[in-house]
């Protein structure tokens, strides 16, 4: 799309969004010692904030519970226990500061597992809301609660001072045993994956006989030397982390080399896997036999944060064998290079639907098949030698040049789905697909008989379904509609794990990396029982949202000719509830979330005519809950229309002038439309939760 001078462009600097909360004018008022502004300022000690302000940040809003995590039967939901804002003990732990990755270099791991973990897990009963405590050994602190795949075990960090490890706890009793001897290295893999049968653990741990962490050299080695390039080509942004010296780069080395391997869980024997490497991502296929493995590739460098550097993506068999490439990045140091030939013009654009390794013109999506039946990936057909397309006349939904003697364009390069079989060579690759538009989001039923996806064409989408055990193989329609009208949106197709198949947003594909197959880390779509219609969960919102609240659904769509059934939609009556999991599709059983704006957000079990109250969530700031807002909108001078909320305290009297701050963010907007589209999702039966950061706590010293 071609940018027009920027003298022509109307930019309009916005306040998105404005929140004027009201305050007193001077903040000195928080002990008996009467002091201005400007003395607590001159301190250079800590100053404590006013009773309010620091009740508010402390608020232990932590022990409200969100249901999200189901086990596979159902039953139970899973969920880690936390105990509040992180104490100074522990954020002021040393750690090094690598390019952006953050490492507690004394338990080798990344630093926001330190920072960000928990003091324990619960199961809460699907039926009733029950509780059941994970035992644990006192004053540890835990992470990455996991379900094994039978759900009759869950799986977790366990976090020291020194050392993290994977314990394992049995759903039946409560109680937990640690699995692994040697330490977890977490620093650039921070989590871990059971196999599809639960015997086994895929980790990344400590080598054995790792070198001593390196020192810091006593004398530089030379002077630091860096080449200033062109600031035309150079596309760099300015960024916070960056490493600089050789000695940090030895640290980034030791870092992140680690040992892959299989841990068998009943017996807590490891398998080592191949040779240390910086390994930066893992994927275990279904039966333990291969793993999906992105390593970390030099050069580093001191331009870019490490998330730029280059990695390769590479398939190992379980003896730790490279059998096969599924994809390479080099280093983005964000300078275009003049030796690359120009794009091909039939290529896909940048951006959206890849997994980790592939790029937009390599393999994408690629995942383990839920079968066991190798990998699944999307990879467009190559184009011919001379760079113009593939020298195809029209085929399928292209059509063909007619008379008048102008040249056609080259046919559009077609989409193709594979599956990739063991050993994983090109002779393994089998196209069961191929599709004359570019698709994205490619996923499977459990029985890998239908394949899903969508295809975008500009604000168009369409959400397709194919029957690859039909001759011909045939593609059905499931959803037609534009992405931008979201009063038009059909929803996001449900998987059989009772979640969102590639979000809550429509069209998306699945996670980067990992998964199964069948939607990613979403698992398969789930089909009805008779195996004919397909389900698909969203909200559906009013043209007039200030004024009409909206209400979730969820349909049950035919896959052959895209008939649809209502069975399930919330009210919307000064209340929104949106289904948080999917007990029981046929019974129509279902856990909901319900709020509205003076209700904070509660789990309810539906099952049928009957609703049980699953949580007890409490509201930690009752008073803002009570607290007057006002919602309006501004017209600038130039035309502009712009929103504006305003929050006054719960006791304010009208017509009483108080003082007031003024939170914005700004931010550049091409048109109106592009500012309006955000709140056309306004949700006005929604609880506002506010953070330890929210600046509306400031209300609360107005009447001081």
């Amino acid at each position: 799309m071609r940018i027009p001078p920027r003298q022509s462009r109307r930019l309009w600097r916005l306040v998105v969004p404005i929140a004027i909360a009201a305050l007193p004018m001077s903040l000195g008022a928080q002990n008996s010692i009467q002091r201005s502004p400007d003395d607590i300022l001159k301190q250079e000690a800590y100053q404590t904030p006013p009773k309010e302000l620091a009740d508010a940040v402390l608020a232990p809003r932590y022990l409200n519970v969100a249901l999200a995590n189901p086990s596979p039967d159902r039953k139970w939901f899973l969920d880690e226990i936390g105990d509040g804002p992180v104490v100074m003990k522990t954020f002021s732990k040393p750690f090094h500061d690598l390019g952006g990755l953050f490492v507690d270099y004394k338990a080798n791991r990344a630093r926001p597992l330190t920072v960000r973990n928990n003091i324990g897990i619960q199961l809460i009963s699907a039926a009733d809301g029950a509780k059941k405590t994970i035992q644990l050994p006192p004053g540890v602190r835990v992470s990455n609660a996991t379900w094994s795949p039978d759900g009759t075990s869950i799986a977790f960090y366990v976090h020291g001072e020194d050392a993290t490890h994977i314990w394992m706890a049995d759903v039946a009793t409560g109680q937990s045993r640690p699995i692994t001897k040697t330490p977890v290295l977490a620093t650039l893999v921070t989590s871990f994956e059971f196999t599809k049968d639960g015997k086994q653990i895929a980790l990344v741990q400590i080598p054995d006989g790792r070198a001593a962490m390196p020192e810091p050299p006593q004398v530089p080695p030379g002077p630091s030397v860096k080449l200033a390039l062109d600031t035309d080509k150079n596309r760099l942004r300015t960024f916070p982390s960056l490493m600089s010296t050789p000695y940090e780069e030895q640290l980034l080395e030791w870092h992140t080399t680690g040992q892959l391997a299989l841990l068998d869980v009943a017996k807590g024997a490891v398998r080592e896997i191949g040779r240390p490497a910086m390994i930066s991502a893992i994927s275990v296929s279904p039966d333990g036999k291969y793993v999906r493995v992105t390593r970390m590739v030099k050069p580093f460098s001191y331009d870019v944060p490490v998330s730029s550097f280059g990695s390769i993506e590479e398939i190992w068999d379980d003896n730790g064998n490279a059998l096969a490439k599924v994809g390479e990045r080099p280093i983005n140091l964000g300078v275009q290079d003049d030796t690359q030939p120009p794009p091909d013009p039939n290529a896909p654009p940048a951006g959206g639907g890849g997994g980790r390794g592939g790029n937009q013109t390599g393999k994408r999506e690629v995942a383990w098949r839920a079968d066991g039946q190798g990998l699944t990936y999307v990879e467009q057909e190559p184009g011919s030698a001379n760079g113009l397309g593939n020298g195809r006349a029209g085929r399928g939904d292209q059509a063909s040049g007619q008379g008048g003697g102008r040249a056609q364009p080259p046919p559009a390069r077609r989409d193709r789905v594979y599956q990739w079989l063991p050993p994983f060579g090109a002779a393994g690759q089998k196209v069961i697909y191929e599709n004359a538009t570019r698709i994205a989001g490619h996923r499977y039923s459990p029985d890998m008989k239908f394949l899903f996806f969508s295809e975008r064409a500009g604000a168009n989408t369409v959400e397709s379904a194919v029957c690859l055990n039909e001759a011909p193989v045939t593609k059905y329609t499931l959803a037609r509609y534009r992405t931008d009208d979201v009063t038009a949106n059909p929803g996001t197709l449900l998987s059989t794990r009772g979640t969102i198949v590639g979000g809550r947003g429509a069209g998306g594909g699945p996670p980067a990396f990992g998964g199964r197959g069948g939607g990613g880390g979403a698992g398969p779509v789930q089909l009805s029982a008779d195996g004919t219609s397909v389900f698909f969960e969203g909200v559906l919102y009013d043209r007039n949202p200030e004024q009409v609240g909206p209400k979730s659904f969820i349909d049950k769509v035919a896959i052959r000719t895209g008939g649809k059934e209502r069975i399930y939609e919330s009210e919307n009556a000064n209340v929104f509830e949106r289904v948080a999991a999917v007990l029981d599709i046929e019974a129509r059983r279902f856990v909901v979330q319900r709020t509205s704006q003076t209700e904070v957000p509660q789990n309810y079990l539906i099952d049928g005519g009957r609703r049980v109250q699953l949580t007890k969530n409490q509201d930690t700031h009752p008073d803002l809950t009570r607290a007057h807002i006002e919602r309006f909108t501004v017209e600038r001078a130039d035309g502009f229309k712009f929103r504006v909320r305003v929050m006054l305290p719960e006791n304010y009297q009208k017509g009483t002038r108080l003082p007031g701050i003024f939170w914005f963010y700004p931010r550049e907007y091409t048109t109106q439309d592009e500012y309006d589209r955000p709140d056309r999702t306004y949700n006005r039966n929604g609880f506002i939760s506010y953070g330890t950061r929210s600046m509306e706590y400031f209300t609360r010293l107005a009447t001081r």
